[in-house]
C-alpha cells in the first residue's frame, strides 16, 4: 500500500499483518491479502463459536478462515478505489467490538455492525428505521411468528432471508413468500419494487402475503421495541436465537434506537398465489427499460387467494421442517 492508510508498509516485501492495538484485549489486525487487497482480521478466542450468517456487502469479502494466529474472521476490500471508506468501515467495527465484555460478545458486535453497514449500503437509513420501514418489519415479524407456529422456530427464521438481500422475504424448499404491509384505510393496492419481485421461480411456488398494519401515537397497539422483544422471547431456547438477531440487525433495527413514538396495530392478513394470470409485470421487458416499480390492485388478486387450510398444506410440503 502506497497511500497513508493503516495498511501502509504491509504486503509484498514486508509483513502482511499489523496488530491494530497491541495493548487491546481483542486481536484485530490490519491485513493485506496475497493479491494486495486491504483487509481487517479478528482472531477468535479458542472457545468462541462462529456467528452466522455473515452479511453479503458489495465490494467486500467477509468469511471465516484459518490464519497463523488461529481461526479468524477476515474482511477484504475487493475494490481498492474504496479504501478510504473501507477504513471508516473497519474503524467503526473495531469501536463497536471493543465495547464487548467477552470474546463471543465482541464477535457478535462485529457481525452486527457489519450488518448495519450492509443495510445502509443497500439504501437503508443510517439511523433509526422510518415509518414505512417499521411497517414493513412489523408485517414480516407477524409472518415470521405464524411460520414459527406452523413449521417451528428454526425453520421459520432460516427461511427469513429478505433482510440479507435475497429477492423474496421468506425462502423455503419449493416455496417463497413475499411480504407486504399496508395501511388498512389506504387504497387497496400494494407497491411492487422491481420487475423481478413477482417473477416465476423455477420449481417453486410464490406467495404474496399482504398484512394490514396501522400506526398510532397512543395505545392500543404495540411499539416496534415491544414486538421485537416478544419475537426474541418466542425464539429463546429454540437454537435459532443468533439467526434471528442477525436478521433483525440486517433490517436496520437497533435496540438502542427509540421506537416508543409509534404503536402498531395488526389487522387482516391475506395470502395470494402468484401464478399464471396474476396481475403483474415480469421480464423480459422492452429493450432499454428496467428498474420497474408499479402497484397491483388487491381486488384483482381475489381469484388467487390462498385459504388457511391450503396454506398449511403448502407449508407441510416444504420438507422435513420439524426435524
Amino acid at each position: 500500500m502506497t497511500s497513508d492508510t493503516p495498511w501502509l508498509g504491509l504486503g509484498p516485501g514486508g509483513p502482511d499483518a499489523r496488530r491494530v492495538d497491541s495493548a487491546a484485549e481483542l486481536e484485530f489486525f490490519w491485513f493485506v491479502a496475497d493479491r494486495g487487497e486491504p483487509g481487517l482480521l479478528l482472531v477468535l478466542p479458542g472457545d468462541v463459536e462462529e456467528v452466522r450468517p455473515l452479511p453479503v456487502v458489495r465490494s467486500l469479502s467477509i468469511r471465516y478462515r484459518n490464519s497463523p494466529s488461529g481461526r479468524s474472521l477476515v474482511v477484504l476490500l475487493e475494490d481498492r478505489e474504496q479504501t478510504e471508506l473501507f477504513e471508516v468501515f473497519c474503524r467503526d467495527i473495531i469501536k463497536a467490538a471493543t465495547q464487548a465484555d467477552t470474546g463471543h460478545d465482541a464477535l457478535v458486535r462485529t457481525v452486527r455492525r457489519m450488518m448495519r453497514w450492509h443495510h445502509m449500503l443497500r439504501g437503508g437509513m443510517s439511523g433509526r428505521l422510518g415509518t414505512d420501514e417499521q411497517r414493513g418489519l412489523v408485517g414480516e415479524l407477524v409472518l415470521l411468528a405464524e411460520l414459527a407456529e406452523r413449521i417451528g422456530e428454526p425453520a421459520a427464521v432460516t427461511a427469513w432471508q429478505g433482510p440479507f438481500g435475497t429477492p423474496r422475504d421468506f425462502e423455503l424448499p419449493g416455496l417463497c413468500i413475499e411480504s407486504k404491509a399496508r395501511r388498512a384505510a389506504a387504497r387497496p393496492a400494494v407497491a411492487i419494487s422491481s420487475e423481478d419481485q413477482l417473477a416465476d421461480i423455477h420449481e417453486a411456488t410464490l406467495l404474496l402475503r399482504v398484512t394490514d398494519v396501522d400506526a398510532g401515537t397512543e395505545p392500543p397497539g404495540r411499539t416496534l421495541d415491544t414486538l421485537v422483544a416478544e419475537t426474541l422471547r418466542r425464539f429463546s431456547g429454540s437454537g435459532a436465537e443468533h439467526l434471528l438477531e442477525q436478521a433483525l440487525v440486517a433490517t436496520g433495527f437497533d435496540a438502542e434506537d427509540d421506537y416508543t413514538d409509534l404503536h402498531w396495530t395488526i389487522g387482516r392478513a391475506r395470502t395470494f398465489e402468484v401464478r399464471e394470470g396474476f396481475p403483474r409485470i415480469v421480464p423480459p421487458l422492452p429493450e432499454g427499460t428496467g428498474d420497474l416499480r408499479y402497484t397491483i390492485s388487491l381486488p384483482d388478486c381475489a381469484p388467487f387467494v390462498v385459504e388457511e387450510d391450503d396454506l398449511s398444506a403448502m407449508l407441510t410440503g416444504t420438507g422435513d421442517l420439524h426435524e
